[in-house]
């Protein structure tokens, strides 16, 4: 194309690393003077970002970093920012939304932020038990305990101590609507979009695991009630070798696999886009 997408992208490392690292990315995808959103996880925070760009809502600056606000969210708000788009790719990779004081809070930003200070002086799991069993597993009385405990390791009197306690206390889980985000984000952008299905992980033989149990299932049902298309990359994978598509941590895709991933999605992209103007 002459001329690049104005496209938003909206979801985790899985889909802005891959096309950030594809050779036609410039060429194919543009962005708006906002620049390229941070990873955001769930739906509230996808629509809480593109609301604080446009003015409809502030987020303390203390906030900013647990919400994944990045410096290009502090400028003069636009209501007709994120407007205007040829297309947004959305990955939802959380199924709940992370809820602290009336903001959405973004879980890897709660881990380095929150847990990983403490998690070295913390005694055996609790900090999995707060966060995969109380808040992903939305087990209100794991969580309660959880937080009691995890407290008790947080010793400074500072602004950051208390802060972190607070988060540890008061965050909740809210159940993600998937079905509902999908359409809440086609209303707001109003543009086409693609549905990127996040890949927690894949077994030795390239089956997808999907957690938690029937996450995956559950956001390729809520694309297709909303008529969407979908990207997922099982099939690539597999072709590719398990053992060569994913870095040692198996939670990112290899320097190797991840421009293969990227040119895929920008080729999703290309069809999506030109669907839409045939059918216009």
């Amino acid at each position: 194309m002459s001329n690049p997408l104005h496209a938003t992208l909206f979801g985790s490392c899985l889909v802005r690393r891959p096309i950030r690292s594809a050779a036609r990315a410039k060429d194919v995808l543009g962005y708006d003077g906002y620049g390229p959103l941070p990873a955001l996880h769930s739906f509230g925070e996808m629509i809480q970002a593109i609301e604080v760009l446009r003015g409809q809502k502030t987020i303390p600056q203390d906030l900013w970093p647990l919400c994944h606000v990045k410096r290009n969210f502090g400028g003069e708000a636009d209501p007709a920012i994120v407007t205007g788009l040829d297309l947004a790719l959305i990955e939802p990779s959380l199924p709940v939304d992370l809820l602290f004081r009336g903001h959405f809070i973004n879980r890897d930003a709660i881990k380095q932020l929150v847990l990983r200070p403490i998690v070295e002086k913390a005694s055996g799991n609790l900090p999995r038990q707060w966060m995969q069993k109380g808040l992903m597993d939305l087990d209100e009385a794991a969580r309660k305990k959880a937080a009691e405990e995890l407290g008790r390791y947080i010793e400074g009197d500072d602004e950051e101590s208390a802060r972190a306690r607070t988060v540890l206390f008061e965050t909740r889980a809210l159940p993600a609507d998937l079905a509902m985000g999908f359409r809440r984000m086609k209303e707001m952008l109003a543009c086409p979009i693609g549905a990127v299905v996040y890949t927690f992980r894949v077994m030795p033989d390239g089956r997808p695991v999907s957690w938690p149990p029937g996450f995956r299932e559950a956001v390729i049902a809520a694309a297709g009630a909303e008529n969407l298309p979908m990207f997922e990359t099982t099939g690539m994978i597999r072709t590719f070798g398990v053992d060569k598509a994913f870095s040692r941590d198996m939670r990112h895709y290899s320097d190797a696999f991840e421009p293969v991933v990227g040119e895929a999605l920008l080729q999703f992209a290309e069809k999506i886009c030109a669907t839409a103007r045939a059918g216009a």
